[in-house]
């Protein structure tokens, strides 16, 4: 169910240790109990029919390596994680001015998720590519 984390990076910053370790503590607490997680998890992706889409298999690529490139450049706390039907940039950041140099990322974005004032960081931004259509109840729910 969980993905393979393919990269993360990790750039010193000013955060109170004990701050971060209080906030993932609290994000494990929110997460509940792994087995009942994964139950729900379970019955949530039953009904779900994935077809490959093999034309993004350059596009997840160039996404994957745009991310890195991004993160090396502006020094962003980044994970990549692959899932079977698609790939997760995440970028962990304190919020300052534009965000212009994220330009390159989200071209290839399927969905942006913005998380406010978690895990010790004002931003974090989750980019997802899928490189399978996910089906649902017979209907196309992703990309």
């Amino acid at each position: 169910m969980g993905g393979e984390v393919i990269f993360e990076k990790r750039y010193p910053k000013a955060v109170n240790d004990t701050l971060m370790a209080v906030a993932e503590t609290m994000v494990k607490d929110l997460t509940g109990d792994p087995e009942r997680r994964e139950a729900r998890l379970g019955r949530a992706l039953a009904d779900r029919v994935l077809v490959p889409l093999p034309q993004r298999r350059k596009s997840a690529e160039a996404f994957i390596q745009t991310a890195r490139e991004v993160s090396e450049l502006y020094e962003l706390d980044v994970k990549v994680v692959k899932y079977f039907e698609h790939i997760t940039v995440t970028y962990y950041f304190n919020a300052g001015g534009g965000l212009r140099y994220l330009r390159d990322v989200i071209r290839y974005a399927d969905e942006l998720s913005f998380f406010a004032n978690s895990m010790g960081y004002e931003i974090v931004l989750s980019i997802d590519h899928y490189t399978h259509a996910v089906f649902r109840g017979g209907r196309r729910i992703y990309p």
